[in-house]
């Protein structure tokens, strides 16, 4: 490591769980979304991932706290490089609220490309 930044290793058998599914604004699997799941106050770090080929999505071992869920259909310029101000898609995000321990089964509708 090189940097002037800070690393924080917290390690919990109490991890929070959050999956689900994308589906477009038809209600069908969306493919290969992109997905970012950020702390709704900010100032945490994202985890970011894709759905599979069904429209899938898992990420495990989240801290407990409030998050929100974002998803791009593939076609979207966001789906390869999600954008660093998340505030103009904030209405379009999940909301979900994570206890210790909690697994949370969500949806999110994707933002279609422009």
């Amino acid at each position: 490591f090189r940097s002037d930044g800070e690393l924080e290793v917290v390690i919990s058998a109490t991890g929070a769980t959050v999956e689900g599914s994308v589906v477009d604004r038809a209600g069908k699997p969306s493919p290969n979304a992109a997905i970012v799941i950020a702390p709704a106050g900010g100032g945490g770090p994202l985890r970011d991932g894709s759905a599979d080929e069904r429209g899938n999505f898992f990420f495990g071992g989240l801290a407990p706290g409030e998050y929100r869920v974002y998803a791009w259909d593939a076609a979207a310029p966001e789906a390869n490089d999600p954008p660093p101000s998340l505030m103009p898609y904030q209405s379009s995000a999940k909301a979900v609220r994570l206890e210790q321990s909690a697994r949370e089964k969500i949806q999110v509708t994707a933002i279609a490309a422009k």
